[in-house]
C-alpha cells in the first residue's frame, strides 16, 4: 500500500474555481420512440406488522437474496447499443438504472428508451469532426453526462472537460493552469473527476484530478510519472491508473485522500498491466488488464474485496450497482465493427430455485394467517 495525501491547486479566478462557461444544449434527435409501461398494483399487500411476525420467509427471503454471485461463473444477456455505424461503438458510461452514453469519439448519443433504439445526439457548438470530437465518458444516477471535446482547429491533445445538465444545458469545465481538461465521471453530488495535461508537448505532464464543492485537487500518486482519475461514487471513493518510469499501467483505488494500489491475484492469463474504470456506489471495482499474451480481460473487484474476471466479448468499461457492465467488442458477424453493449448478469440456477422457494413459503404463510 502507498499512501499520501492528494494536494490542493489554486484556481485561476479569485474564489479558486476553475474557469467555466454555461451555453444552452442542442440536442439532434434521431428517433421519437419510446415505450412506457406503468406495473399494476393492484393485490392487496399485507401489512409491515404481520410481515415481521412472520420470521421464517423473512430468513428465507434473506437468504435468497444473499447468495455471492460469482462472475466468473456468471451468464450474462448482452444487448447491443445503438447502431455501430451511427451512434459509436463504445459505451462508457452506466449508471445505476442501466441507462448509458455511447459515443463513437467523434459524436456522442444518450438514449431515451431501455431497447437503446431512440437516441439523441450530444451537440457541442464548434467541436471538431474528427477524433477526438465530442466524447462522452460518464453519467450519474440523475441522468448527467460529462466528458471531453475538442474545439474545431485544435491539436488533438487539447480538448476541454463538458457537464450535461439535465435541463438540457452544458457547462464546459477547463481545469486551472493547464492546457487540456477531460472529465471522466461524476457523482450524484456533482463532485466531477478526471485529468488534466500540463501543455501540449509529448512530454506534458498528466495528472488526475477531484472537483469538489468549489475546490480543485489535484490527483497524483507519490513517484509516478502519469496519473489519470476514471472513477468516482456517491462515498467519494475514486478509482484510476498510474504509470511509473517503467510505463506499466498499475490501478489504484483513492479513498479519504490515502492511494492503495490494487493487484489481480489469480488473473487468467497473467496480469502484466492494469487499469481501474468504473466504481458502483456499492463498492464495486471494474477495470481491464492485458494478460502474458497481449489479450484484454475484464477484471471486478467485489465489495469484500475477492476478485472475478467475467467472461464478456470484448472488455468491459464501467460497472453499476446491479452488476451490470457496459463494454465493447469487434463483431465478427459484422465485419468486425466495433460495437457498444451492455451486460446483464442472469442468476444462477441455485439462486433462482433458492428465490422461488421463499415465494412459496411466503405465499402459503399469506394465505394461512390474517393480515
Amino acid at each position: 500500500m502507498t499512501a499520501a495525501r492528494a494536494s490542493q491547486l489554486p484556481g485561476s479566478v479569485p474564489d479558486g474555481r476553475p474557469a467555466t462557461r454555461r451555453s444552452t444544449l442542442l440536442i439532434h434527435n434521431h428517433s421519437h420512440l419510446m415505450n412506457s409501461q406503468t406495473p399494476s398494483n393492484s393485490t392487496p399487500q399485507p401489512s409491515p406488522a404481520a410481515f415481521f411476525r412472520r420470521p421464517l420467509h423473512i430468513l428465507a427471503l434473506a437468504a435468497a437474496l444473499s447468495i455471492p454471485h460469482s462472475a466468473s461463473a456468471a451468464t450474462y444477456a448482452i444487448q447491443t447499443i445503438g447502431s455501430p455505424s451511427l451512434t459509436g461503438g463504445f459505451a462508457l458510461a452506466l449508471n445505476n438504472a442501466g441507462e448509458v452514453a455511447s459515443t463513437s469519439l467523434v459524436r456522442s448519443f444518450t438514449y431515451s428508451d431501455n431497447s437503446f433504439t431512440s437516441s439523441r445526439e450530444i451537440i457541442i457548438p464548434n467541436a471538431a469532426t474528427s477524433n477526438p470530437g465530442v466524447v462522452a465518458q460518464g453519467i450519474n444516477d440523475l441522468g448527467e453526462v460529462v466528458g471531453r471535446f475538442r474545439t474545431n482547429g485544435n491539436p488533438l491533445n487539447q480538448t476541454s472537460g463538458f457537464i450535461l445538465r439535465t435541463n438540457g444545458t452544458l457547462d464546459v469545465f477547463n481545469a486551472p493552469s493547464v492546457a487540456s481538461t477531460s472529465i471522466s465521471m461524476l457523482n450524484d453530488s456533482g463532485d466531477i473527476v478526471g485529468e488534466t495535461r500540463s501543455d501540449l508537448t509529448p512530454f506534458g505532464l498528466i495528472r488526475g484530478f477531484v472537483f469538489k464543492a468549489g475546490t480543485f485537487t489535484e490527483i497524483h500518486m507519490p513517484g509516478a510519472d502519469l496519473t489519470r482519475a476514471y472513477g468516482i461514487n456517491d462515498s467519494g471513493t475514486i478509482v484510476g491508473h498510474f504509470q511509473n518510469s517503467d510505463a506499466v499501467s498499475r490501478p489504484f483505488v483513492l479513498n479519504a485522500g490515502t492511494f492503495t494500489e490494487l493487484s489481480l491475484p489469480n488473473a487468467p492469463g497473467g496480469s502484466a498491466s492494469a487499469i481501474a474504470f468504473s466504481i458502483s456506489d456499492n463498492g464495486s471495482i471494474l477495470g481491464t488488464y492485458r494478460d502474458s499474451t497481449s489479450v484484454t480481460r475484464t477484471w471486478v473487484r467485489l465489495p469484500d474485496g475477492s476478485y472475478q474476471y467475467p467472461d464478456l466479448p470484448g472488455s468491459g468499461r464501467a460497472i453499476n450497482d446491479a452488476g451490470q457492465i457496459t463494454g465493447s467488442y469487434l463483431d465478427p458477424a459484422n465485419a468486425n465493427i466495433r460495437t457498444a453493449y451492455l451486460a446483464t448478469p442472469i442468476p444462477e440456477p441455485a439462486s433462482i430455485l433458492l428465490m422461488a422457494t421463499s415465494a412459496a413459503v411466503l405465499l402459503r404463510r399469506n394465505r394461512r394467517s390474517p393480515v
